[in-house]
């Protein structure tokens, strides 16, 4: 989102006199979706095919190790010897007073 929005800045701020450009702004609804899509594609290409093709198996869902060789997930039990964990992640805001009624981009 960072690429997007300096080209737009910059359309409007430029050095160059007598150069007219029109920044006629953007819809942010329409960015936002665009990232998610480039995400969701990143994710597939970088770590399911990619995943896939090095033989991993891929669980989703909740797990939990049992032992030091065991990870149990969905109630199986999965062992290896080695393990890739990735959990996730989840934007959030610190607790500034009011923020949430101001309203926030994450």
């Amino acid at each position: 989102m960072l690429a997007p929005a300096d080209l737009f800045h910059r359309s409007g701020h430029h050095p160059f006199a007598d150069i007219d450009t029109d920044p006629r702004g953007f819809d942010l609804d329409v960015m936002v979706d665009f990232k998610a899509e480039l995400v969701e594609q990143l994710r597939h290409d970088k770590y399911l095919d990619l995943a896939g093709s090095y033989g991993f198996t891929i669980l989703r869902g909740d797990a939990e190790f049992r032992d030091g060789d065991t990870l149990e997930g969905d109630g199986e039990p999965i062992r290896a010897r080695r393990y890739i964990i990735a959990t996730g992640t989840a934007p959030s805001a610190p607790p500034v007073p009011g923020l949430a009624e101001l309203g926030y981009l994450t």
